[in-house]
Protein backbone atom coordinates (compact mmCIF):
# COMPACT_ATOMS: atom_id res chain seq x y z
CA UNK A 1 0.00 0.00 0.00
CA UNK A 2 3.02 2.36 0.69
CA UNK A 3 3.56 2.16 -3.10
CA UNK A 4 0.59 2.79 -4.40
CA UNK A 5 0.23 5.96 -1.86
CA UNK A 6 3.85 6.92 -3.02
CA UNK A 7 3.06 6.85 -6.41
CA UNK A 8 -0.24 8.83 -6.03
CA UNK A 9 1.84 11.45 -4.16
CA UNK A 10 4.20 11.70 -7.41
CA UNK A 11 1.74 11.82 -9.65
CA UNK A 12 -0.44 14.71 -7.60
CA UNK A 13 3.60 16.57 -8.52
CA UNK A 14 3.78 15.21 -11.96
CA UNK A 15 -0.07 16.93 -12.23
CA UNK A 16 1.22 20.05 -10.56
CA UNK A 17 4.16 20.56 -12.96
CA UNK A 18 2.31 19.81 -15.84
CA UNK A 19 -0.15 22.21 -14.73
CA UNK A 20 2.82 25.12 -14.74
CA UNK A 21 4.21 23.88 -18.37
CA UNK A 22 0.95 23.94 -20.03
CA UNK A 23 0.95 26.49 -22.81
CA UNK A 24 -2.33 25.72 -24.78
CA UNK A 25 -0.11 26.30 -28.07
CA UNK A 26 2.56 23.92 -28.13
CA UNK A 27 2.26 23.28 -31.72
CA UNK A 28 3.97 27.03 -32.15
CA UNK A 29 7.09 26.16 -29.91
CA UNK A 30 9.50 24.24 -31.21
CA UNK A 31 10.59 20.99 -29.64
CA UNK A 32 14.78 20.26 -29.23
CA UNK A 33 15.43 16.75 -28.68
CA UNK A 34 18.49 17.06 -26.20
CA UNK A 35 20.90 14.41 -24.87
CA UNK A 36 21.38 16.09 -21.59
CA UNK A 37 19.41 17.47 -18.60
CA UNK A 38 19.55 21.58 -18.58
CA UNK A 39 19.28 24.25 -16.19
CA UNK A 40 18.49 28.22 -16.02
CA UNK A 41 21.23 30.33 -16.36
CA UNK A 42 19.85 32.56 -13.83
CA UNK A 43 18.15 30.42 -11.13
CA UNK A 44 20.20 27.62 -11.93
CA UNK A 45 16.68 25.59 -11.61
CA UNK A 46 16.19 22.69 -13.61
CA UNK A 47 14.16 22.53 -16.63
CA UNK A 48 11.53 20.08 -16.62
CA UNK A 49 10.42 21.03 -20.60
CA UNK A 50 9.92 24.23 -21.54
CA UNK A 51 12.43 27.40 -21.40
CA UNK A 52 13.68 30.06 -23.80
CA UNK A 53 16.86 30.25 -25.59
CA UNK A 54 19.16 32.40 -27.26
CA UNK A 55 21.47 31.13 -30.10
CA UNK A 56 23.54 34.39 -30.19
CA UNK A 57 24.16 35.15 -26.56
CA UNK A 58 25.87 32.17 -24.54
CA UNK A 59 26.45 31.19 -21.34
CA UNK A 60 30.08 30.83 -19.72
CA UNK A 61 30.89 27.46 -21.29
CA UNK A 62 29.66 28.22 -24.63
CA UNK A 63 26.20 27.04 -25.08
CA UNK A 64 23.28 28.59 -26.18
CA UNK A 65 21.61 30.86 -22.87
CA UNK A 66 18.60 29.58 -21.13
CA UNK A 67 16.25 30.79 -19.38
CA UNK A 68 13.11 29.12 -17.30
CA UNK A 69 9.46 30.36 -17.63
CA UNK A 70 9.13 31.87 -14.18
CA UNK A 71 12.61 34.03 -15.03
CA UNK A 72 11.20 34.98 -18.22
CA UNK A 73 8.17 36.19 -16.79
CA UNK A 74 10.15 38.20 -14.17
CA UNK A 75 11.71 39.96 -16.92
CA UNK A 76 15.03 38.24 -17.30
CA UNK A 77 16.85 37.64 -20.47
CA UNK A 78 19.72 37.54 -22.47
CA UNK A 79 21.88 40.29 -23.49
CA UNK A 80 20.25 40.63 -27.07
CA UNK A 81 16.90 39.94 -25.88
CA UNK A 82 16.10 37.56 -29.03
CA UNK A 83 15.08 34.58 -26.80
CA UNK A 84 12.83 31.99 -28.70
CA UNK A 85 10.28 29.69 -26.31
CA UNK A 86 11.17 26.21 -27.01
CA UNK A 87 10.51 22.51 -25.16
CA UNK A 88 12.46 19.70 -24.87
CA UNK A 89 9.80 17.58 -23.93
CA UNK A 90 6.49 17.26 -25.87
CA UNK A 91 3.82 17.85 -23.78
CA UNK A 92 1.40 15.23 -25.54
CA UNK A 93 3.72 12.55 -24.57
CA UNK A 94 4.17 13.82 -20.72
CA UNK A 95 0.15 13.82 -20.74
CA UNK A 96 0.51 9.90 -22.72
CA UNK A 97 2.94 8.80 -19.65
CA UNK A 98 0.61 10.49 -16.96
CA UNK A 99 -2.30 8.45 -18.25
CA UNK A 100 -0.20 5.55 -18.44
CA UNK A 101 1.16 5.35 -15.08
CA UNK A 102 -3.00 6.11 -13.83
CA UNK A 103 -3.59 2.60 -16.15
CA UNK A 104 -0.80 0.70 -14.43
CA UNK A 105 -2.14 1.84 -11.39
CA UNK A 106 -5.73 0.90 -11.96
CA UNK A 107 -4.13 -2.75 -13.19
CA UNK A 108 -2.57 -3.16 -9.51
CA UNK A 109 -5.66 -1.80 -7.93
CA UNK A 110 -7.40 -4.43 -9.82
CA UNK A 111 -5.23 -7.58 -9.16
CA UNK A 112 -4.62 -6.35 -5.26
CA UNK A 113 -7.96 -6.23 -5.14
CA UNK A 114 -8.43 -9.63 -6.97
CA UNK A 115 -6.29 -11.19 -4.44
CA UNK A 116 -7.68 -10.55 -1.30
CA UNK A 117 -4.32 -9.21 -0.22
CA UNK A 118 -5.95 -6.29 1.18
CA UNK A 119 -8.26 -5.92 3.94
CA UNK A 120 -12.04 -6.55 3.09
CA UNK A 121 -12.94 -2.46 3.68
CA UNK A 122 -10.15 -1.66 1.59
CA UNK A 123 -10.80 -1.04 -2.27
CA UNK A 124 -7.79 0.26 -3.94
CA UNK A 125 -9.86 1.47 -7.33
CA UNK A 126 -11.93 3.45 -4.86
CA UNK A 127 -8.16 5.07 -3.62
CA UNK A 128 -7.50 5.10 -7.47
CA UNK A 129 -10.81 7.29 -8.05
CA UNK A 130 -10.50 9.58 -4.76
CA UNK A 131 -6.46 10.47 -6.12
CA UNK A 132 -8.05 11.19 -9.98
CA UNK A 133 -11.05 13.40 -8.00
CA UNK A 134 -7.83 15.19 -5.64
CA UNK A 135 -5.09 15.19 -8.64
CA UNK A 136 -7.85 17.35 -10.79
CA UNK A 137 -8.21 19.51 -7.71
CA UNK A 138 -4.64 19.90 -6.58
CA UNK A 139 -4.33 21.01 -10.58
CA UNK A 140 -6.42 23.33 -10.62
CA UNK A 141 -5.85 24.91 -7.21
CA UNK A 142 -1.67 25.11 -8.47
CA UNK A 143 -3.26 26.55 -11.87
CA UNK A 144 -5.13 29.33 -9.31
CA UNK A 145 -1.92 29.69 -6.96
CA UNK A 146 0.12 30.13 -9.97
CA UNK A 147 -1.12 29.91 -13.53
CA UNK A 148 0.97 28.02 -15.99
CA UNK A 149 3.96 30.35 -15.88
CA UNK A 150 5.15 29.07 -19.61
CA UNK A 151 1.85 30.11 -20.84
CA UNK A 152 2.82 33.56 -19.49
CA UNK A 153 5.97 33.69 -20.78
CA UNK A 154 4.73 33.07 -24.14
CA UNK A 155 2.32 35.74 -24.05
CA UNK A 156 5.21 38.01 -22.97
CA UNK A 157 7.49 36.40 -25.58
CA UNK A 158 4.57 37.43 -27.92
CA UNK A 159 4.43 41.15 -27.11
CA UNK A 160 7.95 41.72 -26.77
CA UNK A 161 8.62 39.97 -30.15
CA UNK A 162 5.91 42.56 -31.52
CA UNK A 163 7.65 45.73 -30.14
CA UNK A 164 5.09 46.46 -27.96
CA UNK A 165 6.11 47.19 -24.25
Amino acid sequence: MDLFRDITHLLSVFDAILADEYSGNSKSVSIENLEEEISCDFCGGDIFASYFDCNICSNDSGDAFVICPNCYVEGRSCHCTMMEPKQYRDFQQLTHVRRDALNVMGKYAKERNSSNHLPPDLDLSVVLSSFCQRSYATARESLNRHPMAFRAALQIHSTRSCGVS
